[in-house]
């Protein structure tokens, strides 16, 4: 009874992953608006403290392929506890490192046991609701975009504030900051994101031994694939045209999302406008903030007219942030802030509504996934760290980068829903060659028994 997907405890068990994906994103947030006071505590140039970044990628990419390999073997409930509580140890005990090699180590850890609970909580949804899945899966994302936008506001109280011009010194020399290590506060903010995730783990824990889970048959939790998509078997090469172009989309996608959280607080202080610490924090939390309330925006524009219709309103949307942002966004204050704002109004239901329409050419498996979410491993390796290199003597490369990053997500979001109308048209087209010859060997028969 316990493990109906109309269960009261399958709701307690959702409320759990909702915390653990708020966890999830403000962890994933909560260090790029924390790397300038990190600079400080480790007593490292900023390009130096800067690595910090790639290792929690590296991080990303083992706990992707951890929990792909271990996800369908053990029990849910366990899963989520042992990721929960090492995600939970490690950005706690991460912050108070102050030595360069110490604070890689620990967020390399915290980066794959955050990318492992990120797989679980999606498979955990997916067990539970089956077929009622889609809608929970869109409020899993919602806690995502609340716990990216929380973050740096729970961060802010807690910056090493400085004048504009100090910051400047302290980009160009460590030594010549105004503060010394045991003045850092960030390691609080931090904490809390641990916090969150233990809270999480022993829930779980507690479920574990009062309320065990049981996995439902697959019966109840597989949806049929189309007939059509099921005896295609032609025009292989389309499918995997329309996989590669997803990879490539949800890298494209991704990356400008982590890529404004990580390195957006370092360009605000970084760029020609010289602006103060603290406004770093502020200027992701507005990028969240707006990305959170346009998918409530978008989910009544659903309600009027079809996903492939109200994507083209956010398509524009980026299009017109580019022209805001790049350049002007390094020297005019309103540019950068009006950009961000409107960047986070384009990018919020590209991705959601993108990935949904590739279901509607071909079921989507478990290998397929990992490939997309790999791909976005890829990003945050390589371009935190090229921007790292260059943002304190050439910041605008940052808009450059975006730019780049987002003109991919316009092209590749326009492009996969025409290759899909293609596929499925080859589908039909197989699909009446099978039949046809299905009546015609039946009339052959028939008139063979005629005869005979």
């Amino acid at each position: 009874m316990d493990d109906q997907p109309n269960s009261r405890i399958n709701y307690v068990r959702t409320a759990l992953i909702y915390l653990s994906f708020l966890g999830v994103g403000s962890g994933m947030t909560v260090l790029g608006s924390s790397i300038l006071d990190l600079q400080i505590q480790v007593q490292e140039e900023y390009e130096t403290i800067a690595h910090v970044i790639p290792v929690r990628a590296a991080g990303l990419v083992v706990g992707y392929f951890f929990a792909g390999l271990i996800g369908e073997r053990m029990n849910p409930q366990v899963l989520m506890f042992l990721t929960n509580i090492f995600a939970g140890v490690t950005f706690i005990s991460a912050p108070w490192n102050h030595h360069l090699t110490g604070l890689m180590i620990d967020f390399f850890l915290s980066g794959v046991f955050l990318a492992a609970n990120k797989v679980c909580c999606n498979q955990f949804i997916f067990s539970m609701w089956g077929e009622k899945s889609p809608l929970f899966i869109q409020f899993l994302y919602m806690c995502y975009d609340i716990g990216s936008f929380l973050a740096p506001f729970w961060t802010k109280p807690f910056i090493l504030r400085s004048k504009s011009e100090l910051l400047g010194n302290t980009a160009a020399n460590v030594t010549s900051l105004p503060y010394k290590p045991s003045d850092v506060k960030i390691q609080y903010p931090i904490m809390i994101v641990g916090f969150v995730y233990t809270v999480a783990a022993f829930g779980f824990l507690i479920l574990h031994y009062t309320k065990p889970y049981i996995k439902p048959l697959p019966k109840n939790t597989v949806k049929k694939a189309p007939s059509h998509v099921k005896q295609f078997d032609g025009k292989r090469s389309l499918k995997w045209f329309i996989i590669i172009m997803m990879c490539l989309f949800t890298h494209a996608a991704q990356s400008t999302t982590d890529l404004i959280g990580e390195m957006g607080p370092s360009f605000a202080v970084h760029s020609e406008l010289k602006l103060p610490n603290e406004s770093g924090p502020t200027l992701v939390s507005i990028f969240w903030g707006f990305f959170t309330i346009y998918r409530v925006i978008f989910i009544v524009l659903l309600m009027y007219t079809t996903a492939e219709k109200a994507k083209i309103i956010n398509v524009l949307l980026l299009l017109v942030s580019l022209v805001v942002l790049v350049p002007h966004a390094n020297t005019q204050k309103s540019c950068l802030y009006g950009g961000i704002i409107l960047l986070g109004f384009g990018m919020c239901p590209i991705f959601a509504a993108t990935y949904g329409s590739i279901t509607r050419y071909f079921p989507v498996t478990s290998r397929m996934t990992a490939a997309f979410f790999i791909s976005t491993c890829v990003g945050h390796l390589i371009y935190p760290w090229v921007v790292s290199q260059y943002i304190r003597t050439y910041p605008v490369i940052f808009l450059y980068v975006i730019a780049g990053l987002v003109v991919a997500t316009c092209i590749l979001t326009t492009i996969i829903p025409f290759i899909g109308q293609k596929y499925l048209q080859y589908a039909d087209e197989q699909r009446d060659k099978d039949e046809q010859k299905s009546q015609y060997q039946s009339r052959a028969t028939i008139e063979t028994i005629r005869i005979k």
